[in-house]
């Protein structure tokens, strides 16, 4: 075991045995060890890959972990931020992606699910970490490869992969988990009872929960399983928006998905081996992949009117918090250029002609204004 990590588990407890390596990164090198202390009291330590997400998990530990309640999430017990190092109680209990459960216990863990997903999205913003804002292209093939790295079958990939061509629209920002899902859901039998727990708040930060939460939960655990996901959104509370997952529209998905692993038996049977058989077979599939995001778009469709709000964007933009007003210029669609020279137009390129009403260029002429954008009424 590395020193630095056999320091801090001994000025954590100064008695431990080492139990095992429970996790490699990519490379093949041990991120995450078990140990045993005192009393019998078990502990993990954990390196973590780089700075961001050492402050997004031990940040989390104080402003997430105490209000999900008692036994649902592990203690922050040491870290050391040259290290990247962490030491966490353990939580009771085994991965709910290898246990064995029936029906009726697989429904009441997605239910308690909600409820912890819902109380990690009430959580105040304020001090938590915000989540880089990639572009939806680079979110998607993040949700994909992790998709195929949780080895989901090839049809729920193709569905997940055509249901999230189109981008969500936008949604308030909340406190985010960032890989909700079985892995990171510890449950433990409580005589007839099950309880719940959520670890691994590595990638937890400020974001719209429709660009991971939700759509991990809708799209890649719940597509087949209609009455897992009524469970988790009476857990959660309330049913999703159509705004919220990428694609809310079970029975389309879960249709798509059966027709597609029938092509894929009937390529398997060797029905297409024939000339012009793989394109057919592709048109297909290219057919059936259009269904989820039809449906989808047809559910978003709703008619658009201009109704005074009373505010402008200085009031909004007072009153809110870095992630509000962060959230504030997105749904403006406000493009900002930032130069060193003052004069703007000497050093920023010009604007398509066909840009939106809302555009602006911040130069030297909004100097005596840092602190709020226009008070143009929104």
């Amino acid at each position: 075991m590395p020193a630095d990590i056999t320091r801090l588990l001994r000025a954590t407890a100064e008695d431990y045995e080492l139990l095992d390596v429970r996790s490699l990164d990519r490379a093949g090198h041990p991120v995450v060890w078990e140990a045993l202390g005192a009393a019998g009291r078990r502990l993990f330590a954990k390196r973590h890959k780089n700075a961001l997400m050492h402050q997004r998990e031990t940040a989390a530990y104080r402003l997430l972990a105490p209000a999900l309640g008692s036994g649902r999430a592990p203690a922050l017990l040491a870290e050391d931020t040259r290290s990247l190092l962490i030491v966490t109680s353990a939580l009771p209990g085994t991965p709910v992606i290898s246990t064995d459960l029936t029906a009726a216990e697989e429904q009441e863990v997605y239910r308690q699910a909600g409820q912890l997903l819902a109380t990690t999205h009430a959580q105040p913003t304020t001090g938590a970490p915000v989540g880089e804002y990639l572009p939806w292209a680079q979110e998607r093939a993040r949700a994909l490869a992790r998709a195929r790295d949780a080895r989901l079958s090839d049809e729920a990939v193709e569905v997940l992969a055509d249901a999230t061509r189109a981008e969500p629209p936008p949604t308030a920002l909340a406190y985010c988990h960032g890989d909700f899902g079985p892995r990171n859901w510890i449950v433990r039998r409580a005589g007839d009872r099950l309880a719940l727990g959520l670890i691994d708040f590595e990638r937890s930060h400020v974001e719209a929960p429709a660009r991971r939460d939700l759509m991990r939960v809708t799209l890649q655990l719940t597509p087949h399983r209609p009455d897992l996901r009524a469970a988790f959104t009476t857990g959660y509370g309330r049913e999703l928006t159509p705004q919220e997952p990428p694609l809310d529209n079970g029975d389309t998905v879960e249709s798509t998905s059966r027709a597609m692993k029938d092509i894929r038996a009937e390529k398997d049977m060797g029905l297409y081996e024939y000339e012009g058989g793989r394109e057919e077979c592709l048109r297909r599939i290219s057919g059936l992949a259009e269904r989820p995001k039809t449906a989808a778009q047809a559910a978003r469709v709703s008619p658009r009117a201009l109704l005074p709000t009373g505010s402008t964007f200085a009031s909004e933009w007072a009153s809110s918090d870095i992630a509000g007003q962060r959230q504030l210029l997105l749904k403006s669609k406000v493009r900002a250029c930032i130069c060193r020279n003052s004069l703007s137009s000497l050093c920023c390129p010009p604007l398509p002609a066909t840009r939106p009403a809302t555009s602006r260029r911040l130069g030297s002429a909004r100097r005596g204004q840092r602190g709020a954008p226009s008070s143009r009424p929104a």
